[in-house]
């Protein structure tokens, strides 16, 4: 998605289904081990999923601050697109 940004899908109990993070034209993919993204995720990763899963909506895009950069993130739930109860997370800097 850009230079710094990670995507994942977890399922609604936050275990990972796939983990990918960019970091300056490179790509590290993870694929399901079904680890919790509490484990897996990064930082501030982990801070964007806390904050979604706090604000009860299915569908939810914010900005927040974590150690002086500023993220942009977007939670879409797939289960109406895929019959499946995942949960789709972008955690991008605005800096990129």
């Amino acid at each position: 998605i850009s230079s710094h940004s990670t995507s994942f899908l977890v399922n609604k109990i936050g275990s990972v289904i796939g983990y990918q993070k960019n970091r300056l034209g490179k790509t590290e993919t993870r694929k399901a081990n079904m680890s919790s993204i509490f484990e897996v995720g990064e930082p501030q990763v982990r801070s964007a999923y806390e904050l979604y899963t706090k604000s009860k909506q299915k569908n939810h895009q914010f900005l927040f601050h974590f150690e002086g950069t500023e993220y942009a993130v977007y939670f879409k739930e797939l289960h109406q697109a895929f019959g499946k109860d995942w949960v789709l997370g972008i955690v991008v800097p605005t800096s990129d």
